[in-house]
């Protein structure tokens, strides 16, 4: 394990630049996205999350996060958004269950035979466990790349959902991040790199009003201005039981 070692996505060099315009590309698009008469498709897997009545329904999986504290600023932000948009969004995400996502793993969307998603969560507790422990020692060595700090830009999430996205402050931190990532790609393997994003809320399955969608885009196009620090012995495996609800098994520090 090195975490400060030159980046690779899909075998291929990934310069921290690159990265950055990748992100901001992210942010971009939701702005465009909002503009205009863009149609607005209701993504069938948004459905499997949220029912019309904005209620999170049952949906099982695992992930590994960095959970966030501080929650005030993200809760302002949060209010500030369901001002504007409240009826073309679910119900808020609880704060106690704010988080960065690091690397998502299993879910219903990707697995829907009930006993392979169990099989496939049970075998991935065990691989999570074997990475993070492998994690703590090298922390203990390096004490001086447990931490990623990053920055907002903006949002993104339309039309699934809206979160606020960061990029990492420095090359340091990119690659702490970026290495990282990987890691759990031995058993997940995702298309693209991580989108560092804390969620705020899902929109209903159901396309807004124009003026709502204006109304969102004047919220959206401003930065919040965060500066966030991650600490990589408080990196987590949840698991979910529906996009409102996570429960952590062991983190990091469990293994000092």
């Amino acid at each position: 394990m090195e975490l400060l070692k030159e980046v690779y996505f899909d075998k291929a060099p990934l310069k921290y630049q690159d990265y950055l315009n990748y992100l901001i590309d992210e942010k971009e698009s939701t702005l465009n996205f909002l503009q205009g008469s863009t149609h607005w498709p209701v993504i069938p897997n948004l459905t499997k999350k949220v029912n019309n009545e904005g209620n999170y329904i049952p949906f099982k999986g695992d992930t590994i996060v960095f959970p966030v504290k501080q929650q005030e600023i993200f809760v302002r932000i949060q209010e500030k958004v369901y001002q504007k948009a409240n009826q073309s969004l679910a119900n808020p995400l609880k704060p106690e269950y704010f988080h960065i996502t690091l690397h998502d793993l299993n879910n219903e969307i990707d697995i829907e035979e009930k006993d392979k998603l169990d099989k496939m969560i049970e075998q991935s507790s065990l691989l999570c466990q074997d990475i993070l422990k492998e994690l703590a020692i090298y922390l203990n060595k390096h004490p001086g790349q447990s931490r990623i700090a990053l920055k907002s830009i903006g949002f993104m999430g339309p039309p699934i959902g809206i979160a606020v996205l960061f990029i990492p402050s420095t090359e340091k931190d990119y690659k702490i991040l970026m290495n990282l990532f990987e890691l759990f790609q031995k058993i997940v393997k995702l298309s693209k790199p991580v989108k560092p994003h804390l969620s705020l809320g899902y929109f209903l399955p159901e396309e807004p009003e124009s003026k709502k969608k204006l109304d969102l885009l004047k919220v959206l196009n401003e930065n919040p201005n965060i500066e966030l620090e991650l600490d990589l012995w408080e990196l987590s495996y949840q698991k979910f039981t529906d996009m409102n609800t996570y429960i952590t098994e062991f983190q990091t520090k469990e293994f000092k």
